[in-house]
């Protein structure tokens, strides 16, 4: 329906050269906001505000919305049944704004039913469609719920560009990346199988989103596919299947021919559209300053003209009349947008046509926004709380409206409600929550308002909504004056850093402070504590792994035995101030680590995992499925078992996942083994409580794969039962329902190399009340994985070690060898237990574990405890015959026999020992699940043997003590003969007993580190059984011991290898030593003991035997 004009056009026309401004635009772009005029009788009438988006389809409007930069966006908005007089009036008062304004507004031409999302935006209620126009007044209403929001596609390999689609779950896919712009936030959300230009792109065109058509404002959120936050969710809908990706070499191909680029002139004196590229990617050069050009995207939907800066008048007037002429011309449907974009303010849409196109003093990153308006340059200034309200520049770098000491008040939100925090726990923020927190504070003499909304990376979605909720809630309740500020857990901006008295913020990864609801925090916790621009301090909490470290601040971390400080060589000394107060939450005193300056760290590293509750919508499919807990091929989840029963989702349909190792990291073969500990999260409730002698039947199985986007192959899978040992600390009452029981670690999962890159867990509860399968065993919350593994840079020390000692030790024995063999006497006793303790040496020093790196051998952990058995056995055994060949009442010597007694019960342990190894190691190469301490039968004779092993350990050094003890003795009595020899001679004695003794103490400390050392490895192996007390063993001291034994079996090798020489006539017929040999030739002597006898290996060990007693 059209309104029968008042006056021609043509006398419209005729009057815009002489006409400077309607009398509208008086008023027109002076404060920020949304001004709307109607095209009534071919004139302008203020549309009042109350009306602002009621638009009659009869009608042609102008709209001029104006932000506070300044910039402008005119919109010339044509009804369905306008007359062509209304649109070409409405299309001359557009630039005759334009011109009033000094052409530097973007203008729109819109049509009804496909408006911009520029337009739509301004209207938070949507767009009103009213039948009829001026002529007909009010008629019947249609509401039109337009959403507000808008969606890119961003797809291309090469030529990638970005185009409006519905905003629709229909329009992904897995294959690009999308931009869902919600105005105050831009989420730029990639799919699984998309590559990195379009990553590239998607965030350049985000950057240039926030940065030119949000001034700025905007908050970027980069998002991966099945990790859209709640926001996205609630724009969108619910989440969908997402469709494969296509062809994005067929795409480049379309792309490249989406755009074509035009000249407008009127050199001729008339004007004209020459073409200037036949398709894009233009380069930016190719438009000039002194021309207008018309960008056709008309496959789109989209007519671009670009008015240059130096263009003359009647160019950059015709503009929009050129437009709508070349829609006309193409063929284009009469739905075509056009917006006519002066330089300086061009839209992301345009700018992506342009393989170059560079903004004056563009941003780089996602860090810093790109401001526009009159200022060209911002200096960075530094931050001063003294003058925040006078030095308004450095206030807004640093994002603080003041210096943080108003009043704050904190809720959590609980049960879709707001509950107040102990004001004692303001600054603690745990990843399982949503926070809404209320600063208010004085500014100019009136009491100024912030709601930050803080949400846990690991809260429900429930409480995100909730969250949102609540914000709107509380603002409206102070009338709307509040400023709402959304926080994700690790974007937390200086201001809120800055609320807490002076102490640091500190966010813990996950778990809740809502009261009974808290988790049992992992045993070791690391706290990154890093100060922002305005020297207010944050402690977050990360990966207690070394990778976290940064060399740039300070660092927490708390172990089961100890608390230390890491400073970086960049840290500052308020975030040494800041990580005092950390301590002191975590409690106990902390040890200060300098960068550089660490203490040896332990062979192994812990990781500890939370699983994931997937549900299997299909029963019975372990065989055919395995369930990842995240990335493109995710399961189904639930976050709590009140969510499953809400849903209802049975026991027997949930598979705790868990994917070793975490994201974005890979397993290494040089981590050699893996064993994994399970915990439960067991909630009490007094109906549903733990009974005694309670057991878990666990179905689990284990899979692996050596890249991201093969199948799992499985490895294993077994049926075991665990059973529980927990202690409820407080009184079983109602009250205390909800509270956690204190459960003992279980041992789980032992695999003996770690051959693939990604291993992933499916572990299942499975329930049957008629067999009491899983009956009995409380309420469990979760399940908690603590994976164990050696650290790969100890793994190539130590196999360094080895690949050195083998050789050197194998040199000295053959060496060793060769002396006796060289010598007219049969070997000794007591050569020959040397000679096989160097065999023993060689045989744990050989590097088989090079082949473990690229071969799947499980059976190394095996070998290697046979190896060191075979040493120990081999050790022990030489240290009792070592002494007794030594020891002057010895009656019959260079016999093996006379030492059974002692020998036996050294091979009857080792004996034992491999039987112990083999009913669990043994068992674990076909089953890594199996453990001897699942049964209490079991645990009893491992404990058992553990302790047995200490106190034998133990006793077997006493004795040795004692043997040593007698050789000392004896060779003190000896020391008697010692006067009535020549000088010379007794100066040599004195020298060899001195040494001997000196080797002896040697020995006898020697075999109190192997004692020590062989205690402290049974109890670390079985360490998760002794409580709280654990006992860690550090690289150093581990390789210290193994030094050790080679430096020892070296020197007694090099010292107690005989000699075929012969010393003079005295050492040639075996005269007694006691006699006065002072004129004999031997009193020349070395004095060394090296010096061999015939009758044995050493001097000592003649002196010491029969003979020296007759």
């Amino acid at each position: 329906m059209s309104c029968p004009p008042s006056r021609s056009l043509s006398a419209i026309s005729s009057s815009r050269a002489t006409m400077v401004s309607h009398k509208e635009f008086v008023g027109a772009g002076k404060t920020p906001g949304l001004q709307v005029w109607r095209i009534e009788n071919l004139d302008l009438k203020p549309v009042p505000k109350a009306l602002h988006g009621s638009f009659y389809t009869g009608d042609a409007y102008l709209l001029l919305f104006t932000t506070s930069a300044p910039s402008y966006n005119i919109h010339m908005w044509l009804g369905d049944e306008c007359s062509q007089d209304e649109s070409g009036a409405v299309a001359i008062f557009a630039t005759q704004l334009d011109d009033f304004l000094g052409g530097g507004p973007v203008q729109y031409r819109e049509v009804q039913n496909f408006e911009s999302n520029t337009l739509v935006g301004y209207f938070r209620s949507g767009i009103k469609y009213q039948k009829g126009g001026v002529a007909s007044g009010f008629q019947h209403v249609v509401t039109n719920d337009m959403n507000v929001k808008r969606l890119l596609h961003i797809k291309g390999r090469r030529a990638i560009r970005a185009t409006e689609v519905d905003m629709s779950w229909s329009n992904f896919n897995k294959g690009d990346c999308f931009i869902i712009d919600l105005g105050k936030d831009v989420y730029q959300w990639c799919g699984s199988q998309c590559n990195r230009f379009e990553r590239l792109k998607a965030s350049q065109v985000a950057i240039d989103i926030r940065d030119n058509e949000r001034n700025g404002r905007a908050k970027l959120h980069m998002v991966e596919e099945g990790e859209e936050p709640a926001a996205v969710i609630e724009a969108l809908g619910p989440k969908s299947t997402i469709a494969p990706g296509t062809d994005d070499e067929k795409v480049d191909t379309s792309n490249r021919k989406k755009g074509a680029l035009y000249m407008i002139s009127d050199a001729s004196g008339a004007m004209k559209v020459s073409a200037v590229a036949p398709s894009s990617p233009f380069k930016q050069a190719m438009l000039s300053a002194e021309e207008c050009y018309i960008l056709d995207n008309g496959v789109d939907r989209n007519i671009f003209v670009w008015k240059g800066p130096k263009a003359n008048m009647s160019e950059r007037k015709a503009a929009m009349s050129a437009g709508q002429q070349f829609i006309k011309d193409k063929g284009y449907s009469n739905k075509t947008q056009i917006q006519v974009l002066p330089a300086g303010a061009e839209t992301t849409l345009f700018k992506q046509f342009f393989i170059d196109w560079k903004d004056k003093d563009e941003t780089t990153g996602p860090s810093k926004a790109y401001t526009i308006g009159r200022i060209a340059k911002v200096e960075q200034v530094p931050f001063d709380a003294s003058t925040l309200h006078s030095d308004k520049a450095m206030a807004a770098q640093h994002g603080m409206v003041d210096d943080g000491k108003g009043k704050v008040q904190i809720w959590r939100v609980e049960n879709g409600a707001m509950a107040p925090v102990d004001p004692s726990a303001y600054g603690h923020f745990y990843g399982g929550d949503c926070y809404l927190i209320l600063y208010s504070y004085r500014l100019g003499g009136r009491e100024q308002h912030i709601i930050y909304t803080w949400q846990g990376l690991r809260c429900s979605q429930d409480e995100l909504a909730a969250s949102a909720f609540l914000t709107v809630k509380l603002d409206d309740s102070m009338g709307g004056s509040p400023v709402q500020v959304r926080v994700t857990q690790g974007q937390e901006p200086p201001h809120l850093m800055s609320l807490f008295a002076g102490k640091p913020m500190i966010i813990h990864s996950g778990g809740t402070s809502s009261k009974g609801g808290q988790s049992q925090t992992s045993s070791t916790r690391l706290f990154h504590i890093r100060q922002s621009s305005s020297r207010a301090t944050r402690a977050v909490e990360v990966e207690a792994s070394a990778s976290s470290l940064n060399t740039n601040d300070v660092f927490v971390l708390k172990s089961p035995k100890a608390v230390f400080v890491w400073r970086g060589m960049g840290a500052s000394d308020e975030e040494m101030a800041a990580a005092k107060h950390v301590v002191g939450f975590l409690g106990g005193s902390a040890a200060q680590v300098s960068e550089r300056k660490e203490p040896a760290p332990s062979p192994t590293t812990a990781v500890h995992y939370l699983a994931t509750k997937c549900v299997d919508t299909v029963k019975h499919r372990q065989e055919t499925k395995w369930f990842m807990p995240w990335g493109p091929d995710q399961c189904d989840k639930i976050r709590t078992f009140d969510e499953a029963m809400a849903k209802k989702i049975e026991a027997n349909n949930i598979v705790f996942a868990v994917h070793i190792p975490l994201s974005n990291k890979e397993m290494s073969a040089w981590f050699q083994f893996m064993l994994v500990i399970l915990q439960f999260d067991i909630a009490f409730k007094m109906y549903n409580q733990i009974e005694d002698g309670a057991l878990v039947t666990i179905d689990v199985g284990l899979a692996y794969r050596d890249d991201t986007v093969s199948e799992w192959t499985e490895m294993a899978h077994s049926y075991e039962q665990r059973k529980l040992s927990c202690n409820f600390t407080t009184t079983k009452t109602f009250e205390n329902e909800g509270r956690y029981y204190e459960c003992d670690l279980l041992p789980f999962m032992e695999v003996g190399s770690v051959a693939h890159k990604y291993y992933l867990l499916n572990i299942r509860l499975p329930v049957n009340e008629r067999k009491k399968v899983n009956v009995g065993i409380g309420e469990i919350k979760d399940i908690r994985l603590v994976s164990i593994h050696q650290n790969g840079g100890f793994t190539k020390v130590w196999f360094a070690m080895k690949t050195f000692l083998t050789p050197s030790i194998l040199i000295i024995m053959i060496w060793y060898w060769r002396r006796i063999t060289l010598m007219s006497r049969p070997p000794v006793l007591l050569e020959k237990v040397i000679l096989a303790l160097g065999i023993s040496m060689t045989f744990i020093n050989i590097p088989v574990e090079w082949f473990s790196v690229g071969f799947n051998w499980t059976w190394m952990l095996l070998f290697g405890d046979i190896r060191q058995g075979i040493f120990y056995s081999m050790l022990l055994s030489f240290w009792i015959i070592f002494c007794g060949e030594h020891l002057m009442d010895q009656t019959e010597r260079n016999r093996f026999s006379v030492y059974w007694k002692q020998v036996g019960p050294i091979v009857f342990g080792s004996f034992c020992l491999f039987i112990f190894d083999m009913c669990e190691r043994g068992v674990q190469l076909t089953n890594p699940f199996y453990s001897i301490w699942a049964s209490d039968v079991g645990t009893e004779l491992a404990m058992a043997f553990i302790i047995v092993a200490g106190i034998c350990a133990c006793l077997y050094f006493l004795f040795l003590c004692f043997m040593v003890f007698q050789v000392f003795r004896n060779i003190s009595g000896k020391r008697t003969s010692l006067p009535a020899m020549s000088r010379a001679r007794r100066l040599h004695y004195e020298g060899l007993i001195f040494r001997f003794k000196f080797l002896m103490l040697v020995t006898l400390a020697c075999a109190a580190m192997t004692v020590i050392f062989f205690i402290i490895s049974q109890v670390n192996e079985g360490h998760w059984h002794w409580g709280e007390h654990t006992v860690e063993v550090n690289s150093a001291f581990f390789t210290g011991i193994y030094g050790m034994w080679n430096l020892y079996v070296f020197a007694i090798m090099f010292l107690y290898a005989p000699s075929h020489k012969r010393y003079g006539d005295e050492q040639s017929s075996g005269q007694c030593i006691t006699g006065d040999a002072g004129a004999n030739s031997g009193e020349d002597i070395q004095l060394t003991t090296t010096i061999t006898h015939v009758d044995g290996p050493t001097e000592i060990y003649k002196m010491t035997g029969k003979e020296a007693q007759e």
